[in-house]
């Protein structure tokens, strides 16, 4: 992890992943991002005949709320000094998740930090959250942090895994963050109704992953839930763990409709800070 990007908004949640960002770094020896990211007043409405867009008018606004933007970011920047990490800051104007995709692409981002207060109910089955979307589309691993969370050095790490050998490189992954932290890994195998196992066949699945990627100071639990989203929620909870890792496959469009995402589900609902890695296809 050279290079942590953090999309800011200025909402409490942005500027809580912002203080975790700053001390993941602090622990990586990584640079900080801070991207603020402006959309157009025409992307907040529907053109028609009847309607015009002034766009010197568009332009004086963006260049305000872009002023504003920097002496936000570089306000924020201080109130980090006495960590010594090196903080730079972004501003863009585009649709926020356009942006993001591309500075991630443009800076070699490795690591993608979001606040978010999660979704739920109309608003999760209509639009998901902001950092639901990020999740979608990142295309680096994504760490969504609640109000409230603080990394404090987690001495455990939950990863959630089907242990298919396809989940191998987010493994790998997962084990350098734990070897920066020196923390446990706690696997954990959600038994469903709907989808059941033995124990027998789970710890088979555990030892051809387990050949793929060696790991150490870890362990691996079988946990029963009548639903794999909240059978890992629930886990967490059960152990007191304040970081939930999960890979996902990013499906978009009519797929994602159909099938949904139980890491984006996880993201949320979970009270803790949750990691999602994309599963390449």
């Amino acid at each position: 992890m050279k290079n942590l990007l953090i999309p800011v908004d200025f909402s409490p949640q942005a500027r809580q992943a912002v203080g975790v960002g700053v001390s993941l770094a602090a622990q990586a020896g990584a640079v900080v991002h801070l991207l603020h990211v402006i959309e157009p007043i025409r992307a907040h409405v529907v053109l028609a005949d009847a309607l015009y867009v002034d766009t010197s008018v568009e332009d004086q606004f963006i260049r305000r709320l872009t002023d504003s933007a920097k002496k936000q970011l570089e306000e924020l920047s201080q109130a980090h000094s006495a960590s010594a990490v090196s903080i730079k800051q972004h501003v863009r104007v585009g649709s926020l998740f356009s942006v993001v995709q591309e500075v991630a692409e443009e800076l070699k981002i490795d690591f993608l930090i979001t606040g978010t207060s999660g979704a739920s109910g109309l608003e999760e089955i209509l639009v998901g959250s902001n950092t639901e979307r990020i999740v979608r589309f990142a295309p680096c691993p994504v760490l969504a942090v609640k109000e409230g969370s603080q990394w404090d050095n987690p001495q455990e790490i939950v990863f959630a895994s089907n242990l298919q050998t396809q989940q191998a490189p987010a493994l790998r992954f997962v084990q350098q963050l734990q070897h920066l932290l020196q923390a446990k890994l706690r696997l954990v195998y959600v038994n469903t109704p709907g989808d059941f196992i033995s124990s027998r066949q789970v710890h088979k699945l555990k030892d051809e992953l387990l050949k793929v990627v060696p790991l150490d100071n870890y362990d691996l639990t079988i946990y029963q839930d009548e639903r794999e989203d909240i059978g890992i929620r629930n886990f967490a909870e059960d152990i007191g763990c304040p970081l939930i890792v999960m890979t996902t496959h990013q499906r978009k469009g009519i797929s994602h409709f159909l099938s949904g995402s139980i890491a984006e589900d996880v993201v949320n609902h979970a009270k803790q800070m949750v990691l999602t890695i994309g599963l390449k296809s």
